[in-house]
Parts: structure tokens; sequence; C-alpha cells
């Protein structure tokens, strides 16, 4: 591997897209790696007080097969709700 230059690091496509089974919800999702400011927003809210993390942290990965997320922040507190062992299954993704 040789040494990468600015315009190459930034053009580079460096997510990671998988398919993830669900079976609690009857189907699977697809995860996305997390932008590294979406992970500091996520750490910073989190550092203090971990409720939540699991939900905002599946609300902010979970996505479409483009990669675009299908959870606002407003579904966040409703993603809480549901079983932790299918947040569980996304969060180890």
């Amino acid at each position: 591997m040789g040494t990468l230059n600015r315009d190459e690091i930034l053009r580079r496509e460096d997510f990671k897209l998988e398919p993830v089974d669900v079976p609690e919800w009857g189907g699977n999702v697809f995860v996305r790696t997390l932008r590294g400011d979406e992970r500091d927003k996520l750490d910073t809210s989190f550092s203090k007080n971990p409720v939540g993390y699991r939900a905002m942290f599946c609300g902010m990965c979970v996505c479409d097969e483009k990669g675009q997320r299908i959870f606002s922040d407003t579904d966040i507190h409703q993603l809480g709700q549901k079983s932790s062992i299918a947040l569980d299954r996304i969060v180890t993704v």
C-alpha cells in the first residue's frame, strides 16, 4: 500500500453497508458505518448518561439499500421501545 494524498482520502468511499437479519422484526435491515461526525455526536450525547444509546445508534446506522437513514432523530424514542435483542443485533454489527 502506498501513501495516500488528501484528494485520494476525500474521494475514497469508505462506508460498509451490510444486511442484518432481525427475526424479532420479521426481516432484515441494512446497516451502514457511521460517519465520524455521527459517531462524535453519539459519543458526546451519551458520555455521561448512556440511556437510549442503542436506539440512537440504531437510528443513525439503519438505512435503505442506498445507505440513506430510514429513521429520523424524532423516531429515536419509539425505536428505544423495541426489543433490546433486536437493537443489540444491529449494534453488534
